[in-house]
């Protein structure tokens, strides 16, 4: 489940560079180096999945990969 929010939040981060961040460049304040970097970290959650940093793992006490 956590990996489809991780890909709502990477398709957000992704169409928010593209349209908004892209022509401020890369350090302004307006640049999309903070939503690439969300973007990166969602990306990563997708592929490895929440492991046991999430709040399932501490709430229910199991591997949330199971």
């Amino acid at each position: 489940m956590e990996e489809i929010s991780a890909l709502g939040i990477s398709i957000n981060m992704l169409v928010a560079i593209l349209v908004v961040h892209i022509e401020a460049g890369f350090f302004n304040p307006n640049g999309y180096e903070y939503p690439l970097t969300l973007l990166f970290i969602s990306v990563v959650i997708i592929l490895t999945g929440p492991g046991t940093f999430s709040l399932d793992h501490y709430v229910f006490k199991e591997n949330p990969k199971k």
